[in-house]
């Protein structure tokens, strides 16, 4: 991910066990070929955090023409003394049809979130 806006957000130790297994089951799904990651929409994991709260990391793949893959991986963790703010997780990318992994643009992300 090379947004810095959200790489600022991920400075707080407490929600950094967070955001590092969202990467890095963005970082798994790269490397996935086109027909393996088909098996992974839907995903959903639980991440449980120190303080007891409780993220969720989701990944939706849609096909798209000529037979490429878009892969988004999104998470949610609430906030920890306002309920009603959660800290999101959104990144993805484009699996084409010949194997090449084209990180996604946070316009393309929109909606995701």
């Amino acid at each position: 991910m090379n947004r810095p806006a959200e790489i600022a957000i991920r400075k707080g130790k407490a929600t950094a066990p967070f955001y590092a297994a969202a990467s890095a089951l963005h970082a798994y799904l790269t490397t996935l070929s086109t027909e393996a990651l088909l098996n992974e929409n839907g995903r959903r994991e639980q991440i449980k955090l120190n303080d007891g709260r409780i993220g969720t990391i989701a990944v939706v793949i849609e096909s798209e023409n000529e037979g490429s893959l878009f892969v988004v991986v999104q998470g949610f963790l609430p906030g920890k003394l306002l309920w009603f703010i959660k800290h999101a997780y959104v990144d993805g990318f484009r699996k084409l049809k010949d194997g090449t992994v084209v990180e996604l643009e946070s316009d393309e992300l929109y909606g995701y979130d």
